[in-house]
């Protein structure tokens, strides 16, 4: 056991991962001097402390301990971790058994930009604006060496262009969530995906230093400054005076009136009221007038003893029945048509309840059906068989899913594997999937493990269910 004592430190109480996210992580607040920087390939170790909150360190610099680091940013990290099989990590020492202190570095290098090596180039400019000209010496130029890719919009998802083997093109790099800019026929410049960027990078390769171009390509001048509006001449339009309004009549003047009339006026109104009040009185105080009902019972009575006499006549008048049948002697159906008609029932009802189960499966959501290790074929293209061997949401985008499909009828060694990712919508089910492609059924687990096992290592297409 390797046991630092100036940072008190155990090699052994740690969990050793390995950073596989492809941007860096920076994190401060967790040491007083140092600042937590976390880049692909970083070693790290992590572990819990009695207080519910985790301490980290790292590979490269065994002396800066991380202390109460919180658990969602625990689960942030650890997801971009992934188990580290190698020995554990341990600090340098010389012949003399002293232990030497390794250099941390507080900043970032300066990564210099090469066209002829980078495969995601940088532009060193701090800031680059493109709406009135473009700087060819932004890009680095590349030639196209494989089959005709499609120019796909990363915001809108629209075909701008289609490249054709031996074209010119010029990439410029900026962010995994950003993608980059595609500069193709001189002056036509695109913001393409990630994926789209990375899928050009595989298909071409970097034109010589002395043949990158260089130049400046004007877009047209600033329409900033605004020509002064032409005033117009406003002629003048006399008012005209509107006629004086007329008085408005009155209904009720009761300045004229004197109170003799306005007494009777009262009176007129309290008479009408009162008339009224006595006429729907004695409505209500009329009695309700008799209503005469038929008497039928008596007719009924009668009816019913008359039946009677009518219903023992018969039964006496009955004739004795000859017949030689028996009560018991009943006509049964043969055997076969019982059987028959008992399998044509059992066949409907099956029908039935698998049309029921085809409705229900079509209306599930695509997302909870398949899973790795599901087989599909395509319906439309070639007809080509894709296993899925991975399943997630984008972190991008919540309303998408992303399927990374593997192709298991192609001839590729496992050092040059190529997988596909489809993305589809959350809410699609499997009866709309079902249009494009059928599930024919699952892969085996053997197979499927050592198919996930180069997952990281495989080369990434984007591809759509027309494929």
């Amino acid at each position: 056991m390797f046991f630092i004592e100036a940072a008190n430190i155990n090699p052994d109480d740690y969990a050793w991962l390995v950073f596989k996210r492809q941007t860096k992580l920076k994190l401060s607040g967790y040491n007083q001097k140092h600042e937590l920087r976390l880049a692909r390939g970083d070693i790290f170790g992590v572990r819990r402390t009695r207080s519910n909150t985790y301490q980290l360190v790292k590979a490269d610099s065994m002396h800066v301990l991380y202390r109460g680091i919180s658990e969602k940013t625990h689960t942030s990290i650890m997801k971009h971790g992934m188990p580290y099989d190698g020995p554990p990590p341990t600090e340098d020492e010389v012949d003399e058994g002293f232990v030497r202190r390794r250099k941390v570095a507080t900043h970032e290098k300066t990564i210099v930009a090469n066209k002829r090596t980078n495969d995601y180039y940088r532009t060193p400019k701090a800031r680059v604006l493109e709406s009135y000209q473009i700087d060819l010496e932004d890009y680095q130029w590349r030639k196209l060496k494989e089959s005709n890719i499609k120019v796909i919009t990363k915001k809108q998802g629209k075909v701008r262009a289609l490249l054709q083997v031996g074209d010119f093109v010029g990439m410029r790099y900026m962010t995994p969530a950003r993608g980059g800019y595609l500069l193709y026929e001189g002056e036509n410049r695109v913001n393409i995906s990630h994926e789209l960027y990375t899928e050009i990078v595989q298909a071409s390769r970097p034109l010589p230093l002395g043949q990158q171009r260089t130049g400046v390509v004007d877009l047209g001048s600033p329409s900033r400054v605004k020509e002064e509006p032409i005033k117009k001449l406003i002629r003048r339009v006399e008012k005209k005076e509107l006629p004086a309004p007329e008085p408005i009549k009155t209904l009720y003047d009761l300045d004229d009136l004197t109170e003799d009339e306005i007494l009777g006026k009262i009176k007129r109104r309290s008479r009408t009221q009162t008339n009224l009040k006595r006429s729907v009185k004695k409505l209500m105080e009329e009695p309700e007038q008799e209503t005469w009902v038929e008497d039928t019972e008596n007719e009924f009575e009668a009816e019913t003893e008359e039946d009677n006499t009518e219903e023992q006549e018969t039964d006496e008048e009955e004739p004795e029945d000859n017949s030689t049948e028996t009560p018991g002697d009943e006509v049964e159906e043969p055997e076969e048509n019982k059987e028959e008609s008992e399998e044509g029932d059992d066949t409907d009802s099956d029908k039935e309840d698998e049309d029921a189960d085809e409705a229900e499966q079509d209306q599930e959501l695509l997302a909870d059906a398949m899973d790795p290790g599901i087989i599909i074929r395509m319906k439309k293209g070639s007809g080509r068989r894709f296993v899925v061997v991975d399943a997630n949401i984008m972190e991008r985008n919540e309303n998408l899913m992303e399927y990374t499909l593997f192709d298991p009828d192609s001839e590729e060694d496992d050092s040059d594997t190529v997988m596909y990712h489809l993305r589809l919508g959350t809410t699609v089910t499997v009866g709309k999937f079902k249009d494009s492609a059928t599930i024919e059924g699952e892969y085996g687990e053997d197979e499927l493990k050592s198919v996930q096992s180069r997952l990281e290592y495989a080369k990434i297409k984007s591809m759509s269910l027309v494929k």
